[in-house]
């Protein structure tokens, strides 16, 4: 449960130095409650103190890093379920899909179009920041692994869609210092991918039958020791992908269930496989309900 402000002032070293920005040390406490400061911006805060409030003051949402260099991008650290309540400072970001079943031809031809997507916005760069390497029933560790590198040499980040932890271990060998996710970890292998996660200082991807699973295997893994996941919650349908998101999110933002304070992931062809849509039909809803989405769509289905 995250701590008001005069539970934080009371850990303060109540110099009121000004040095943080704020007049007293209560008037800084209170900003730390409120999410607009960090409790490291007091210089003069003990080791003690900052070990025993660091986790109690995050963000209900926990922030995470994925990619390197240019490329490295900054999710999640969400305090508030709706826009209206502050401006969402980590934008969601979208992928496009290349998948082990797609012969190399489909493969080169969606690699060649990825640059082509890339616009100035008022002021901001538009394009598809991520690849999904997505990792089909069929595929052998040798053929998943060419396509990772294949993948890789375009120098976007990438997400490695595989729930077979020899194949996901073979794989991050020839990327894991580009620090992509990997997304496949569930309730009957979450154990053996976490252990192939955490070797490559990775974040890992969960998911669930149900929300109870995926809260129960969330847990399980947080007993391990990993808190740097993110949380796949795609539905059968787009109905109860957007239940399953609202759910999440309420859990953790609302009622402080840090058990589901985690990023959330969402792919969209699995619920629009035999549908053409010119934009992604849960753009509408994906700027303000998920922090991170995945759009295995074409490239024409991005705005």
């Amino acid at each position: 449960m995250a701590l008001n402000g005069i539970q934080i002032f009371k850990l303060t070293p109540k110099k009121n130095c000004k040095e943080c920005g704020c007049p007293t040390c209560m008037a800084f406490s209170m900003k730390v409650a409120q999410g607009a400061m960090k409790i490291e911006q007091c210089p003069h805060m003990s080791e003690d103190a900052l070990a025993s409030l660091s986790e109690a003051t995050a963000p209900p949402m926990k922030t995470i890093k994925i990619g390197t260099g240019a490329e490295e991008l900054t999710l999640g650290g969400e305090t508030v379920l709706f826009r209206h309540e502050k401006t969402f400072v980590n934008k969601s970001r979208y992928a496009v899909e290349l998948c082990t079943c797609m012969d190399d031809a489909t493969v080169d031809a969606k690699l060649a179009e990825i640059p082509k997507v890339d616009y100035d916005r008022i002021g901001e760069r538009m394009y598809a920041e991520l690849v999904y390497v997505n990792c089909d029933a069929e595929a052998t560790a040798d053929k998943y692994t060419a396509l990772v590198q294949k993948a890789a040499a375009l120098g976007r980040t990438m997400i490695l869609g595989c729930s077979d932890p020899e194949i996901a271990k073979a794989a991050l060998e020839v990327c894991k210092d580009n620090k992509p996710v990997l997304n496949g970890a569930n309730a009957s292998n979450y154990e053996a991918m976490n252990a192939v996660a955490t070797a490559a200082g990775v974040v890992l991807g969960v998911s669930g039958k149900d929300l109870n699973e995926l809260y129960d295997t969330t847990a399980a893994l947080e007993k391990l020791g990993n808190k740097n996941l993110v949380l796949d919650v795609t539905g059968a349908d787009v109905q109860e992908t957007f239940g399953n998101a609202v759910q999440v999110r309420r859990a953790a933002l609302q009622d402080q269930d840090r058990t589901f304070g985690y990023l959330l992931l969402f792919i969209l062809l699995r619920l629009l496989a035999e549908i053409f849509l010119f934009r992604p039909p849960c753009s509408c809803f994906s700027m303000t309900l998920v922090p991170f989405v995945l759009d295995r769509l074409t490239f024409r289905g991005l705005p």
